[in-house]
């Protein structure tokens, strides 16, 4: 029988070893925080515990890559120096039995694992050490600490490091053997899963029950992570400062400047039908305005999209505060915009808890579908920790394979929607989200019935904004499979009653158009500007076409207030239909890949803001970009005011956006 080498019995009873204590103090934090947790269940403990141990490993395999990678290194090789080895590890277990101490501290305090706003408790160490002192045993632990060090020193020498040490042998065969066997175990630990993205933070968050969430997380890992992510950078004077501002520009019914309130409840509203609306919102992968007959394209790449806005409900300034996938539907579901300088909001573990007013359509069930994998972006945990009993469909869960990297195509993505949505329970209202992604590089675009590739002239495609037939025809592909979407949703007993809403994730650059007009190209508003459509025949039996500026964060609270749900809302967007607001009707755009590039859409006008400049535009103007602060300088400083504030706003809410428990609508916003 082979018997792998001394060196990788080691690494593996190092490795188990140490996930056997990570586990054990996974079990007193369960018993010691679980008594006052009402309303979770076995199951969902159970998956904490199961993700918590796969964190666990992947710590664990970080914690021993010191001892797989320099073990056999001159002076330190264990073979001669286990003693290094022992009081290293030593060493580093007083620092990770020190942060798993805190952490049970921290989360006794503030109801949260230890992460990193802990590095603001330094900004104060004399106050935040006496408060240490008097409200924990800082001796009992210390000395149980030492205590803890001394067994776990000794432990090493006898029972981990005792093996001799040597280098392997490539004439052994089991030598071989047991390299190929724990690089295999290291490398699938550190991923974590069997799928095509690794394990991600965000599975942690699979249930809004805070408890159960925290449970799952290892306190290494998260602390790591959330380190990352240090700092606000927001700048709370500046809100205080622009507070009166910002309060009148979301009509916030109870001021309060010391609190920063910004709280507006909207009661339920009898909108004259005897049904709850199901919900489809459809968000369209990189889906411009510019490339659809909305905007006049002359080979217009959307015709089912244009087909849809010209029948319903068309929002023909609407605008995207940031480009990027991720940063979109964060801001789509949150209702704050994504002006993180550090990657995205969704991949902040700190921000993930979020006021979702999806959360206010109490009877529906809730959906999410993405032809891919929702660790993506780590946009999971956005859906799975604010949206309770949201069921989430990714690759894996479905009938149809893959179509490339980005997962189902978004034909087959609408297929099993509606395959879903004939399944379920059809006494109950449902609010999906389905967000597709075919129209990306690389452009994959399989055989499906009644699609034709087609082919223009180089000429055609530079006139229109496409660099490619492949790129052409992709887009054409995803307005495509909208529209077999529409089809197939006709022939079901739900499709009355179903408001549909289609919108684009963002746009994409126009490549200097030369339909465009003119200054709309020199403004590079394309990224930011997408359609926004509301359809159902039976609540818009006529076409209507709003022109006023409109953002992404304003769409879920004009769902909730066009189909009369009661929600609270605290967050950055206003629903669009409701008249109070309509003296004042602004988008806010960031270039986040631009240091300190801004704007503000609205009434015609582009605020354009620039690190050392500042300047106001007609937003449609055929002579190109002429400045007009000098010759407007009233609307050029309301502008400049409004939307400077609804930056640091934004900034500010990625932190203060918690979910609202109160929906009283006793001093609602009317």
């Amino acid at each position: 029988m082979l018997q792998f080498s001394p060196r990788i019995r080691v690494f593996f009873r190092f490795v188990f070893f140490h996930w056997i204590i990570f586990f054990l103090f996974r079990v007193v934090f369960y018993l010691f925080f679980s008594e006052t947790e009402t309303g979770i269940t076995l199951e969902t403990v159970a998956k904490a515990f199961y993700l918590g141990a796969k964190f666990d490993l992947r710590a664990v395999l970080w914690l021993a890559m010191p001892l797989v990678f320099f073990s056999w290194l001159p002076f330190i090789n264990f073979k001669t120096n286990r003693k290094f080895w022992s009081w290293l590890y030593t060493l580093a277990a007083f620092l990770w039995v020190a942060v798993y101490f805190t952490d049970f501290g921290y989360y006794a305090y503030l109801n949260t694992r230890v992460n990193s706003s802990l590095v603001s408790f330094l900004h104060n160490p004399i106050i935040s050490a006496e408060m240490v002192w008097e409200n924990y045993p800082v001796l009992k632990g210390f000395f149980g600490t030492l205590a803890l060090l001394y067994i776990y020193n000794n432990f090493l020498k006898r029972y981990i490091f005792r093996q001799e040490f040597f280098i392997i042998k490539k004439s052994s065969m089991a030598n071989v053997l047991g390299v190929l066997v724990f690089s295999l175990f290291f490398i699938g630990g550190l991923y974590g899963k069997f799928a095509y993205y690794p394990l991600r933070w965000s599975e942690a968050f699979f249930s809004p029950n805070v408890f159960v969430s925290n449970l799952s997380l290892n306190p290494l890992l998260y602390l790591s992570r959330t380190l990352r992510h240090r700092g606000n950078h927001y700048d709370k004077q500046f809100i205080k400062d622009n507070y009166a501002l910002l309060a009148d520009y979301y009509k916030v019914p109870e001021k309060d400047e010391e609190k920063l309130n910004f709280v507006r409840r909207f009661p339920k509203k009898d909108i004259g039908i005897d049904f709850e609306p199901n919900v489809i919102l459809v968000v369209m992968e990189s889906f411009a305005s510019y490339k659809t007959g909305l905007l006049d394209n002359p080979i217009d790449a959307g015709p089912h999209v244009t087909k849809l806005a010209k029948d319903g409900m068309y929002f023909s300034e609407y605008y995207v505060p940031v480009e990027g996938t991720a940063r979109s539907m964060f801001a789509l579901m949150s209702g704050v915009a994504d002006l993180s300088q550090y990657k995205t909001a969704s991949r902040n573990p700190m921000i993930v808890s979020q006021n979702v007013i999806m959360n206010a359509f109490k009877n529906y069930e809730k959906y999410y579908f993405l032809g891919g994998s929702a660790n993506w972006g780590n946009i999971r945990g956005v859906f799975s920790n604010n949206v309770s009993g949201i069921k989430i469909f990714e690759e894996g869960e479905y009938t149809e394979d893959r179509t490339d990297v980005w997962g189902l195509s978004d034909y087959h993505l609408f297929k099993e929607a509606v395959r879903v949505f004939n399944e379920r329970d059809q006494k109950k209202p449902f609010f999906a989200v389905v967000q597709s992604s075919s129209y990306h590089r690389p452009y994959t675009i399989p055989k499906v019935p009644g699609f034709e590739e087609l082919t223009k002239t180089e000429e055609e495609l530079k006139h229109a904004g496409f660099i490619s037939n492949q790129e052409y025809n992709s887009f054409r592909f995803s307005d495509y499979s909208f529209g077999q979407f529409i089809e197939w949703a006709k022939e079901q007993d739900w499709y009355e009653n179903t408001l549909i809403v289609v919108t684009g994730d963002h746009g994409v650059p126009d490549n200097g158009a030369p339909f465009r007009v003119p200054s709309r190209v020199q403004l590079e508003s394309a990224p930011f500007h997408v359609p926004l459509v509301f359809y159902n025949k039976k609540l818009i039996p006529k076409p209507v076409v709003l022109d006023k500026a409109a953002s992404e964060m304003d769409v879920l609270p004009t769902i909730a207030g066009f189909l009369g749900i009661e929600y609270a809302n605290q967050a950055m967007g206003r629903d669009l239909l409701n008249p109070i607001y309509d003296d004042r009707r602004f988008a806010l755009t960031y270039t986040y890949h631009r240091a300190g590039t801004y704007g503000l859409i609205g009434e015609g006008y582009y605020l354009k803001v620039k690190p050392n400049s500042r300047e106001l535009y007609l937003l449609d103007n055929p002579e190109g970009l002429v400045g007009l602060k000098e010759e407007e300088p009233e609307r050029f400083e309301a502008m400049s005011k409004l939307a400077d504030a609804l930056l640091e706003f934004g900034k500010y809410m990625l932190h203060h956006n918690k979910p609202i428990k109160d929906l009283t609508t006793s001093q609602a916003t009317r």
